[in-house]
């Protein structure tokens, strides 16, 4: 159980069909294009014609556009051009209308099962292309009855409602979907997601343009939205991520708020928040442990394959097991898309630093019931710190099929691998702590040190949707991570200074795996809402190596390529094992005794 908090706003949501209206004008005899927005219609003069075209595009990437052209070619004396301009706007606002209405005066052949309202609402749209804005409120857990045949969409519209106390009103190639008020009118705010993804696409950042999400799960396990979860919260999406050029996971934790990075040299990092350490990550909701060697192996993840980072700041027991006071940041994965769409990326900076991405995503069907997506990233640079150098190589690919219209299956598989020249710590201070006044270029490790580090993940999940509005999800996902260091650190005596060195060879596997049920349910006469869920989680931990006395070496006059590898008979041996199995059932109920009260 979780406490709520009052609702004061609503969200409206806008179930657009699979394609877009767009429109262009062509010329008749240079084939000449020029785009045409909702206000801007062109009227191209071409010797003694004048051109207006429409170009339907329905609301699809504009990577795969439904096209229709409609030209009338008229004769025009000269001069007469300028007397038709003020005349276009209405020309073109009665073209659309006339398309629009007898576009959704023409029957459609619909077999809808008995399911969700929202479902059903979406698949109305995609099939009809009618533009339905609703308040998400008003759908939570209603349901609509079967219907099959020939129907106009305002027709189908009032048969989906009927029974569920909503109304609808339609007008041209709209229609609004409101609980009928005795007094008063409703004010909406609005909120777009896509037929294809229905209600729960509003979850994804991805080509939202947005800073926030619709929702999101990872306190709770319900997917609520910012300002229900119950929880200090916050999302880095796909939008940020590449407004802000953040390339891995240590910059979203220098940019999200109330969680700090802490660095111990080029290549190892600390997570905290609340003054203590993170200790909990989740991919996809899943969660996995990186405790401060498990860190040193799971590399930075490449923010290439993701579409948001989730952020819970303070403890997350139920969905991580052993709760942390610190906070938990959960890693959402991309996923295919049904309509193709490619993009690469590419970036250049100081130090020879170079960067380029490559996603590519289309349905592998006609039906577009099998998706699938590529993610490609290559990471490359040197550093204003003088024989440091690193290169990353990122892989990712998933699949998703609609086993049918209720269940989701999804598999997928990715591959990271970095190598660096590294050191550890920083520059050093001198014996009260005052500034030594290095140069930031120097680099007190040594030219034969290295951190070599590959994680490697497989992940899947099976969805259900009944038609009573529940919903099961089965989950696991697994990582093998691996490590092959070979570093220095600095060591300080009342003498001077001294370098060390440390030699390890880390795997780390993990495994999730996570079942849960969902919906709603009645209770006193109110609708509530419950999920159930089992969990297991399992780490094998093995490091071994050693380490090395230390060197003396002057840091003013230190040259990283005087000091030989160290001899291995002389280094002493290091050993870490450990095995972590934990198990658990969790349940969380969001009740609704009055309205806006939830708890």
């Amino acid at each position: 159980m979780h406490a709520g908090s009052f609702r004061s706003s609503r969200v409206e949501q806008h179930l657009y069909p699979n394609a877009l209206l767009d429109a262009t004008s062509e010329s008749h005899q240079t084939n000449m294009y020029e785009n045409v927005t909702d206000s801007d219609w062109h009227l191209i003069k071409c010797e003694k014609f004048v051109s207006l075209a429409l170009r339907c595009r329905l609301s699809r990437p504009a990577s795969q556009h439904t096209i229709i052209q409609v030209s009338r070619h008229v004769p025009v004396p000269a001069g007469i051009t300028p007397m038709l301009r003020p005349l276009l706007p209405s020309l073109a606002s009665l073209v659309a209308l006339g398309l629009s209405a007898a576009a959704l005066a023409s029957p459609v052949q619909l077999d809808l099962p008995a399911q969700a309202l929202s479902r059903s609402l979406a698949q109305l749209s995609q099939a009809s292309g009618m533009q339905i804005s609703v308040d998400d409120q008003l759908l939570a857990s209603k349901q609509a009855p079967a219907i099959r045949g020939s129907l106009e969409p305002a027709q189908a519209l009032n048969q989906l409602l009927l029974g569920s106390g909503l109304d609808a009103q339609v007008q041209g190639n709209a229609a609004r979907v409101f609980q009928p008020s005795s007094g008063g009118s409703m004010t909406l705010g609005n909120v777009d997601i896509s037929a294809q993804a229905g209600i729960a696409g509003m979850a994804t950042t991805e080509g939202s343009g947005s800073y926030t999400t619709g929702s999101m799960s990872s306190a709770t396990g319900l997917p609520l939205s910012i300002r229900e979860t119950p929880q200090s919260v916050s999302v880095i999406t796909r939008q940020r991520i590449e407004d802000q050029g953040m390339n891995d996971l240590n910059d979203v934790v220098k940019y999200a708020p109330g969680v700090t990075l802490r660095k111990f040299g080029s290549d190892r990092q600390q997570f905290l928040a609340r003054g203590f350490t993170i200790d909990n990550l989740m991919y996809d909701g899943l969660p996995t442990i990186v405790s401060t060697f498990t860190l040193d192996t799971i590399s930075g993840a490449d923010l290439a394959l993701y579409d948001r980072v989730e952020v819970v700041r303070g403890a997350t027991g139920l969905m991580t097991g052993a709760g942390s006071p610190s906070a938990t940041l959960n890693l959402i994965r991309k996923r295919p898309t049904a309509t193709p769409q490619v993009s690469v990326t590419t970036s250049a900076g100081s130090w020879d630093r170079y960067r380029t991405e490559v996603d590519a995503s289309n349905r592998l069907n006609d039906s577009g019931t099998l998706r699938g997506r590529v993610v490609a990233a290559y990471d490359t640079g040197n550093s204003f710190v003088d024989e440091r150098d690193k290169e990353r190589q990122t892989f990712y690919g998933v699949l998703e099929a609609d086993l049918n219209e209720s269940t989701t299956w999804t598999i997928g598989a990715s591959k990271q691998r970095d190598d660096a020249t590294s050191d550890w710590g920083s520059l050093p201070s001198g014996p009260n702590g005052e500034n030594l006044h290095l140069p930031r270029s120097t680099f007190l490790s040594n030219d034969w040190a290295y951190w070599d580090r590959e994680n490697v993940s497989v992940f899947t999940d099976l969805t259900h949707r009944f038609d009573n509005g529940w919903s099961s999800k089965l989950a696991a996902t697994r990582i093998w991570a691996e490590s092959d260091m070979y570093s220095n650190y600095l060591t300080a005596s009342g003498t001077g200074y001294g370098q060390a060195a440390g030699e390890y060879d880390t795997t780390d596997v993990q495994t999730s795996l996570d079942g849960s049920l969902s919906g709603p349910f009645q209770l006193l006469g109110r609708q509530h809402e419950l999920m159930l869920g089992v969990s297991r989680r399992e780490e094998k931990f093995d490091q071994k190596g050693g380490f090395y006395g230390s060197t003396p070496v002057d840091i003013y006059t230190f040259n990283p390529n005087l000091i030989a590898k160290p001899d291995p008979a002389t280094r002493t041996a290091y050993v870490n094992q450990n095995t972590a199995t934990e198990e658990g059932v969790y349940a969380a109920a969001r009740f609704n005794p009055i309205d806006p009260l939830h708890v």
